[in-house]
């Protein structure tokens, strides 16, 4: 796995309670996670691996941001370049955190970022997206 540039944490500032996942194949490789103590969401995207481990990676996103992501206004790739900072979790087979790294945006690996044109595709994305996109779609309205 590639070596990381960051600040190594012991513990993430959110109680991640996982969703579901937008992404499947082999194993999840997109899931949405929400914070247990707000109604803050997460994205974790599968980025690596080696003998020991699952590397994720995990950023914040806003309403707002899902919102427009679904609607193919902004790519998942153009979320997390807008982020100051994502995280990185290397999780062990149990699923036991081995590793936190806080990475500034602009010392993530581009391997590790999603393609340019990684819009959100009803027709590869899991049917919870598609449940995801719909409970967005309300929340976002009501709050306008």
């Amino acid at each position: 796995m590639k070596k990381l540039s960051g600040i190594k944490i012991n513990k993430l500032d959110f109680v991640p309670i996982k969703q579901g996942d937008l992404l499947y194949h082999e194993g999840p490789l997109l899931s949405v996670f929400k914070d247990k103590f707000s109604n803050n969401y997460y994205l974790y995207k599968w980025s690596d691996c080696d003998d020991t481990a699952h590397r994720w990676l995990v950023f914040k996103v806003s309403i707002e941001d899902l919102n427009a992501f679904f609607e193919k206004q902004i790519s998942l790739r153009q979320i997390i370049l807008d982020l100051p900072f994502s995280y990185f979790l290397d999780l062990d087979n149990q699923l036991a955190p081995l590793s936190i790294v806080v990475v500034s945006t602009e010392n993530i690996p581009k391997r590790y970022l999603p393609e340019e044109d990684s819009y959100f595709d009803a027709v590869e994305f899991e049917d919870y997206a598609l449940t995801l996109q719909q409970k967005v779609k309300e929340s976002f309205l009501q709050a306008a």
